[in-house]
């Protein structure tokens, strides 16, 4: 058992990973925002941010809920 299993208790352990699935990308849907970005002109690769909506690439490809500001994903 993890110590937030300990702490919280598994059914709250369950719950929250349910919820993370609902809002969190799965790890290949993320690698495929993330790529489609790094090939666009929009792309500032030292600060990791998007020039056309000023999001930081790595955190908003990873939520289900957001989508490019010109529909690439």
């Amino acid at each position: 058992m993890s110590w937030f299993t300990d702490l919280f208790g598994q059914e709250f352990e369950t719950k929250l990973t349910k919820l993370k699935d609902q809002i969190m990308c799965d790890d290949q849907d993320h690698k495929e925002r993330v790529n489609t970005c790094l090939k666009c002109e929009h792309y500032n690769k030292n600060m990791q941010m998007c020039q056309k909506c000023y999001c930081i690439v790595p955190i908003k490809t990873k939520i289900k809920a957001f989508h490019c500001p010109i529909n690439k994903w």
